[in-house]
């Protein structure tokens, strides 16, 4: 079983057409393939699934006795869960921990494929 089907579906949308057929005509789409193989394999995986956790239990630790209102649960969850991805991946060079408006551009480009 493979996920490189997933993975060009992802880089369709994650990169512009430019940059897409760039990787493709320098040959770079095997290295990136292998990178991304490398990357998700088992102590890796185990190693980012703990950031993430460790992310949420450093929130959910930090409500106080007054809860947490939020109007629209998916858009808090999603939030969260991309906020805390981005810190388990990126760590201290995570550019939403400094800007974390830069949650709605993501989602949107990756939703719509465009930049707004």
């Amino acid at each position: 079983m493979t996920i490189d089907p997933f993975l060009m579906d992802f880089a369709k949308v994650a990169l512009d057409k430019d940059a897409l057929s760039m990787i493709k005509r320098g040959g770079l789409l095997d290295d990136a393939v292998a990178a991304l193989h490398a990357g998700f394999s088992g102590g890796n995986v185990a190693h980012t699934e703990k950031r993430v956790l460790d992310f949420f239990a450093q929130y959910i630790n930090s409500i106080d006795e007054n809860g947490v209102e939020e109007p629209n649960a998916y858009l808090w969850i999603r939030g969260l869960i991309t906020r805390a991805t981005c810190h388990a991946l990126l760590g201290q060079e995570d550019p939403i921990a400094k800007n974390s408006t830069l949650i709605e551009d993501i989602w949107y480009d990756f939703l719509f494929h465009q930049r707004r």
